[in-house]
């Protein structure tokens, strides 16, 4: 974890700063990208020499889309950093999701040694106390999806109970259950089982 945290609390958007740029600039920016797009794809698809000129030309398409994006008549400074480079916060692409604002891992990019979210901006590797078991909890109905918690509807226990009575029926009478029998006679005895809890809810099958 970083002493200084320097990540801005909003995400920078690239559809909102896009829209703002006059049309010669949105014309530059798209050219250096489409051009940057196929020198990757050359970079990884073609063999020698094309590969080689292809390595070249993401170096030189990249140097041309940065100077576009952020050059003196590109995307405004203040858009995505306030300060200096030494004392300043930096709004990170919307592209990367969730961002931990005390290390900078991310969905995608997680620890070295794994972590979850204990917050929208902060890992649980990070977290007092650190270590997954350090991770908030979450309110009841919600789960987390690519990084974004959702809110779930509550099941009731009936509810509940019939989804996993039919999950088992349905694997134990398909494809997958075929191989290994017995898993198979297992999950019938599970939904048996579940029918047991509640009588008023079985259906007896």
């Amino acid at each position: 974890m970083c002493e200084r945290r320097n990540i801005a609390s909003d995400a920078f958007d690239g559809a909102v700063a896009w829209a703002g740029l006059p049309a010669h600039v949105q014309a530059r920016i798209g050219a250096a990208a489409v051009e940057l797009g196929v020198a990757m794809a050359l970079s990884e698809h073609a063999r020698m020499p094309a590969c080689r000129a292809g390595d070249e030309a993401v170096e030189r398409a990249g140097e041309l889309l940065r100077e576009a994006v952020v050059g003196y008549d590109g995307v405004p400074e203040g858009s995505w950093w306030e300060g200096t480079a030494d004392a300043g916060t930096f709004r990170i692409p919307s592209v990367v999701g969730m961002v931990c604002h005390a290390c900078g891992c991310s969905h995608l990019d997680p620890c070295p040694d794994g972590c979850g979210w204990a917050s929208d901006n902060l890992c649980t590797a990070c977290a007092p106390g650190a270590g997954v078991e350090a991770a908030a909890p979450l309110p009841a109905g919600s789960v987390v999806v690519d990084g974004v918690t959702r809110h779930e509807p509550e099941l009731s226990e009936t509810e509940a109970r019939a989804i996993v009575r039919g999950a088992c029926r349905a694997v134990s009478t398909s494809e997958l259950a075929r191989p290994v029998e017995p898993v198979g006679s297992h999950l019938r005895e599970l939904a048996r089982a579940i029918d047991g809890m509640g009588g008023e809810d079985g259906d007896g099958r």
